[in-house]
């Protein structure tokens, strides 16, 4: 089979879309397919990238829409559809709702072969997130129209999360755009099958240490409710708490820093920037707690991760993060309420000092919880697949 991946990001970009995208071709390469990625340069020379991965990366122009920072413009020249052409593909998977997608599913209409969406992205948040986009601006309705372009020549719709499914399709395309495609719930997977906490290990490591330490993972903006995890710190500090919190990924790091001062916790704060794989494993299985308040993750493969190395995710309810979270056994769900986390970090402390033991009892008890490696789920993708090329 023959697939084409549309997205707006792809590596060496880092972020969870780009993490999805890789682990998804490393898959349909072991399993024999052709894979091909079409995506924006994202205004960087990716070449030398480029040429060291197993299957062709095609790139196409980008720039920065002011109103717009967080997702660029492609800009669709003919020489990448010619190149899609050339490719030939049996399908078309794209992986954003923006114009890369569009632009997949416009090339699939022409090819006349099934074009597919995963939507992942909250666009009600992002609204809200971007004034110049807000309902009482006119450009609201053009950020609204966009994912209403293609979805109704597309042939199926995948959704991370049952929350990304109720709000864009159901609300947005079934009721505003009459869009009948039909709805299916694909979660996202994990790459590896090793456990990766050593309970002897971190027993060794947190021992002597009377402190509870926190891990943040990912892109370090505004989206990802950063300000709210500072103010849980000064809350901590507050009750006397004593803690650390480490932000791993690159981002905003000045614009925090000086957050982080002024609320008098620079001092617990540290940001290490961008880390690779076995660097990140090392800081999920040595960190306490996962501190994760983003409503804007619809099934954030760091929460995946920290759970797969033994350190449960705090999180907010009724967020795509949160339906993975079973309280008591791999993290906890709470309000969102900056006391209550602080309550609740405050509590793990009390049961670090007290009984570690019993601690890293719990914290064994996170890591065996199942989650769906990603060769499973390429198997769903490549079967609906299948499915759909068969109708055409």
């Amino acid at each position: 089979m023959r697939i084409a991946l549309c997205t707006d990001v792809f590596a060496p970009h880092v972020g969870g879309t780009e993490s999805v995208m890789l682990a998804l071709c490393e898959e349909y390469m072991n399993k024999g397919h052709t894979v091909a990625v079409f995506t924006q340069d994202r205004m960087c020379d990716n070449s030398e990238y480029d040429r060291k991965q197993k299957y062709p990366i095609y790139r196409t122009k980008s720039h920065k829409i002011p109103l717009y920072p967080m997702c660029p413009h492609p800009k669709t020249d003919r020489n990448i559809k010619k190149l899609m052409v050339e490719f030939c593909p049996d399908v078309v998977h794209s992986h954003t709702p923006f114009e890369m997608g569009r632009w997949g599913a416009h090339m699939a209409k022409l090819l006349h072969i099934p074009s597919v969406l995963t939507t992942h992205t909250y666009l009600r948040f992002i609204n809200n997130q971007n004034a110049p986009f807000s309902a009482k601006n006119p450009l609201h309705r053009v950020l609204s129209y966009i994912p209403s372009i293609y979805p109704k020549h597309t042939a199926a719709l995948y959704t991370v999360n049952t929350g990304v499914s109720e709000y864009v399709i159901q609300k947005e395309l079934r009721d505003v755009y009459r869009v009948s495609s039909p709805v299916i719930l694909i979660k996202n997977g994990y790459k590896s099958k090793k456990l990766l906490f050593d309970p002897t290990h971190y027993y060794k490591q947190n021992y002597d240490k009377a402190v509870i330490s926190l891990l943040y993972a990912g892109r370090i903006v505004d989206e990802k409710n950063i300000v709210f995890s500072l103010r849980v710190c000064k809350k901590l500090k507050e009750m006397n708490v004593p803690f650390t919190f480490t932000l791993a990924g690159d981002g905003q790091i000045p614009y925090f820093e000086t957050k982080a001062k002024e609320l008098g916790i620079e001092n617990n704060v540290k940001f290490v920037g961008l880390k690779t794989s076995d660097e990140l494993n090392y800081l999920y299985s040595s960190s306490d707690v996962f501190l994760f308040p983003s409503i804007f993750d619809c099934d954030s493969i760091a929460c995946i991760e920290s759970r797969y190395c033994g350190c449960p995710t705090l999180c907010i309810k009724n967020t795509g993060t949160s339906e993975r979270v079973i309280d008591e056994q791999n993290g906890w769900a709470l309000d969102d309420d900056i006391d209550a986390f602080a309550e609740k970090i405050s509590q793990l402390y009390g049961l670090k000092t007290d009984s570690l033991p019993s601690f890293i009892k719990m914290r064994e008890m996170v890591q065996a919880c199942h989650i769906p490696s990603w060769s499973e789920i390429a198997d769903k993708y490549i079967n609906l697949y299948s499915q759909l090329i068969s109708q055409v």
